[in-house]
């Protein structure tokens, strides 16, 4: 054998097994995107009134598969917007964990108007949890309010 062979003989075999040690011999399991859209409306979740009267609509609670965002979606309602954040919610651990940036003015909640799609940035997984849940806050005459939302994004909605 020739040294060109032999050198692309050992290219060709460093090739495979680098593709066998990055791929098919990882020890983390591939997990899909929860994608999946739950509807969130007042009369099956739990809210309360603050003490600035406005009320506080808690989804429940879903786990989180990846680093994306989390999608709401405000389809139907009374009011021309909510007010969004994204929680972590696991045993005794509840937080806001929405990250303030200049896609939200960086503030600590998305201003989602009626007829809206957004995504939430946030810091849930990089934070090691995997549970989250939305609050959404709303006037106290938004009672018949409702939309869409998942615990990981798959497009991208400003």
């Amino acid at each position: 054998m020739d040294k060109i062979t032999k050198y692309l003989l050992g290219f060709v075999i460093c090739a495979i097994l680098s593709q066998g040690v990055c791929g098919a011999i990882s020890t983390k399991a591939a997990v899909n995107a929860n994608t999946s859209d739950t509807r969130w409306y007042p009369d099956s979740y739990v809210f309360w009134t603050s003490a600035s009267d406005d009320y506080t609509l808690i989804t429940p609670v879903r786990p989180k598969t990846n680093t994306s965002s989390v999608y709401i979606f405000y389809d139907r309602g009374t009011i021309p917007y909510v007010l969004a954040e994204a929680h972590v919610k696991e045993g005794n651990v509840t937080y806001n964990a929405t990250y303030p940036n200049a896609h939200n003015n960086y503030q600590y909640y998305y201003f989602v108007a009626y007829g809206q799609e957004r995504e939430i940035y946030n810091t849930v997984v990089e934070d090691g949890y995997i549970f989250t849940c939305l609050h959404i806050n709303t006037a106290p005459s938004a009672t018949s309010i409702n939309g869409l939302w998942s615990p990981d994004c798959a497009g991208s909605y400003e």
